[in-house]
């Protein structure tokens, strides 16, 4: 009994066409699963899931992470934004829960001077280095 290769490579090709079309109807899934009345909506919500890290992800935002806690926050976005509550509200909630951490933009204080400060003389020392080889 022989096989003929041409056979196992149409094979070969039938399931890795089968495996991309269940990824394409996955992932179409995922984009339906918080509809939306309106575009501004939709538009407010992925911009809000982009800004808010995720805080089980190493600088990974709840938009791009898979842990559940991102899913739980995804979920409380889209509740928030479907009650009427603001973007700035709901970023405010998640602050007073969670901490400043989970903004991509921490406050200029005390605790993060060194955050804000730092690039302007390790600017000024690459220049210097720079300037002097």
């Amino acid at each position: 009994m022989t096989v003929h290769l041409g056979y196992i490579n149409w094979i070969m090709l039938s399931q890795l066409f089968k495996a991309l079309n269940i990824l394409f109807v996955l992932s179409a899934t995922a984009a339906q699963m918080y509809p939306f009345d309106s575009k501004i909506d939709q538009t407010r919500y992925y911009h809000l899931i982009s800004q808010v890290r995720c805080l089980v992800c190493q600088n990974e935002s709840i938009g791009d992470s898979n842990a559940k806690l991102a899913e739980d926050l995804r979920a409380m976005i889209y509740t928030d934004i479907i009650a009427g509550k603001s973007d700035q509200q709901i970023i405010t909630y998640l602050k007073s829960r969670y901490g400043h951490f989970v903004s991509y933009e921490p406050p200029f204080n005390w605790s993060t001077l060194l955050i804000w400060l730092a690039p302007i003389p390790l600017a000024l020392l690459t220049f210097f280095i720079f300037k002097h080889l």
